[in-house]
């Protein structure tokens, strides 16, 4: 991906754009941090080529059409828990997408810094973060689409880093098709994903895909921020309480009925997901502090896991950075290039 970092020239002026750096690298695109050399506004672009060394066009031109589509999707999608995506069109063979930029950093980044100071999330911010991902997956959901990429890296957060949002729209499932499926490198999969985070139907199938795959994901992701663990790692069928001990029950079992293999025993979509998360402890939500919460110690487990259990996880380390999101910010007016929709 050299040479489309290459054809942006940090530091010089690009469209309504001065490029500033690179902020996230993927398969077939790259996101730069960049400023609108009128209303002087950060915002991060999203760059995918017609032409990348070593992938075949076909597996490009899928990308690029799944690219465009979720950025129609982005633009539409008027929710502050999703990306808010200014604007989209194309320079000459690249695709370029426009998205409002948040310092906030991501999920990956702080599950990470927390793993070094060997410190567990508070189980207050757990909640609040994954009921800011229910909201917004609510919010894909109604749509009638399906993520398909929920990671710790798409999950973005405002600049006081208290509201977390989505990001990247580039391989969800859209209405009436398949998502994208995967083309390099990963023939083995029936849809594209990151292993750690695709639910069962979405590793081992072509089929249409429901909401209940993105709520395993979010499962998933629950499950990592109370424990410290990523799931695939730990006994199959562990529950989060089982390595720490002070989560409520009624969180465990939401969790544990959220990770279920079959699609139809799981909460439905972010929706319901959401309220369960809201009333299942005596029927309150969760209130959110004026400032970030405080972390916990590790605890130790109240049941000690066995010898599988302590195979320790590879790092976790922050994946391709998507475009950071303040969902503050308001449209601006279209860009220099030509729009393809």
């Amino acid at each position: 991906m050299a040479l489309l970092i290459d054809q942006l020239n940090l530091g010089t002026p690009y469209g309504r754009y001065q490029v500033d750096a690179v902020i996230g690298q993927g398969a077939f695109s790259v996101v730069y941090k960049a400023t609108h050399m009128t209303t002087r506004q950060v915002r991060a672009l999203k760059v995918t080529p017609e032409d990348i060394p070593g992938v075949q066009p076909a597996a490009i031109e899928e990308y690029r059409r799944r690219f465009q589509a979720g950025a129609q999707y982005g633009i539409r999608i008027n929710d502050p828990r999703v990306v808010h995506s200014c604007d989209f069109g194309h320079d000459g063979d690249l695709l370029i997408l426009a998205m409002a930029y948040a310092p906030g950093g991501n999920l990956a980044d702080r599950l990470w810094n927390l793993r070094l100071d060997g410190r567990l999330m508070n189980i207050d911010e757990c909640v609040l973060i994954a009921l800011d991902i229910a909201d917004g997956l609510g919010a894909i959901h109604n749509q009638d689409v399906v993520y398909c990429n929920l990671k710790p890296s798409n999950v973005l957060f405002d600049a006081d880093g208290m509201r977390a949002q989505l990001a990247d729209l580039g391989l969800a499932q859209l209405p009436g098709g398949v998502s994208m499926f995967s083309q390099v490198g990963q023939a083995g999969w029936r849809h594209p994903g990151t292993p750690a985070y695709m639910s069962p139907e979405q590793r081992r199938t072509t089929d249409y895909l429901s909401p209940p795959s993105d709520v395993y994901a979010l499962g998933l992701l629950l499950f990592e921020m109370l424990t410290g663990r990523v799931y695939r790692n730990v006994r199959p069928g562990a529950r989060p309480q089982s390595l720490r001990a002070s989560i409520p029950i009624w969180l465990d079992d939401l969790v544990a009925r959220m990770l279920v293999d079959q699609p139809d025993n799981r909460p439905w979509d972010g929706v319901e997901t959401a309220n369960l998360l809201r009333h299942e402890n005596s029927g309150d939500a969760v209130p959110r502090p004026e400032c970030p919460l405080s972390w916990e110690p590790v605890e130790p487990s109240a049941h000690a896991p066995d010898a599988g259990d302590l195979t320790p996880a590879p790092p976790l380390t922050p994946q391709d950075a998507p475009a950071q999101v303040d969902p503050a910010e308001t449209r601006e007016p279209p860009l220099d290039w030509a729009p393809v929709f």
